[in-house]
């Protein structure tokens, strides 16, 4: 039990680097991310501006494009135990795979969604900022929506994990479901039978080593579902 445990851990560990967090770091005193130059919660700001159509290109009166407005305001806003990217380069990667949606948008699986939340968790970020995540949390779509649609984007070819995104949700749809979602180290959400590392693994898939990562959205250990 020992060895499964430090392995579980290892990966973990391998998984949080690709995915920022252990750059950022928590402080155990705050509950605070905090990137390398001492700043809690990284910066907000602009990110690379070409990643897929959803970044766009400017609005009008020189508006950066929507993925760097997204994920300023999901930076800036949601931190700490309610940070749902460990930085900016997972956030601009898993906002390239989403849909773009309407400005304004309150619902549906859209960035233009998550980009209303964001802008709210300011006030109030245990409860925006799950719906500002790659989850969407039954607000910004499903946490299926946001699964699938992670994965028809970051594991294809040979890291494909479903034929097609039907057999995505049917195998999606028998998940527990958290019914919230957290980068913060202390959830422990890049392990266990639920959803929510699904969506951990396939963001971390979205950066990069998606041969590795897509094994894991697929079900593989440390996200294997018990009842399957």
């Amino acid at each position: 039990m020992k060895l499964i445990r430090v392995s579980i851990v290892f990966l973990g560990a391998s998984c949080a680097n690709v995915l920022g967090l252990e750059e950022a770091g928590v402080d155990p005193d705050t509950g605070m991310t905090e990137d390398p130059a001492g700043d809690p919660g990284g910066e907000g700001g602009g990110g690379a501006s070409d990643l897929s159509t959803s970044t766009g290109s400017g609005g009008a009166g020189g508006e950066a494009p929507l993925c760097e407005r997204y994920c300023s305001a999901v930076m800036a806003g949601c931190t700490g135990e309610f940070a749902v990217y460990g930085d900016e380069e997972a956030c601009m990667a898993v906002c390239a795979a989403m849909p773009i949606g309407n400005p304004g948008d309150a619902g549906g699986n859209t960035v233009e969604c998550r980009l209303t939340h964001a802008k709210a968790a300011t006030s109030e970020p245990s409860f925006y900022c799950p719906m500002a995540g790659p989850s969407g949390n039954g607000v910004c779509g499903t946490s299926c929506d946001g699964l699938c649609t992670l994965a028809g984007s970051a594991c294809v070819g040979d890291d494909a994990q479903w034929a097609t995104e039907h057999d995505c949700r049917v195998a999606c749809a028998l998940l527990p479901d958290l019914g919230t979602y957290s980068v913060d180290p202390q959830f422990d959400m890049y392990e266990g039978g639920h959803v929510q590392c699904r969506i951990f693994h396939a963001s971390a898939a979205a950066v990069s080593d998606a041969d590795a990562h897509c094994k894991h959205v697929g079900g593989a250990s440390p996200c294997v579902a018990e009842s399957l």
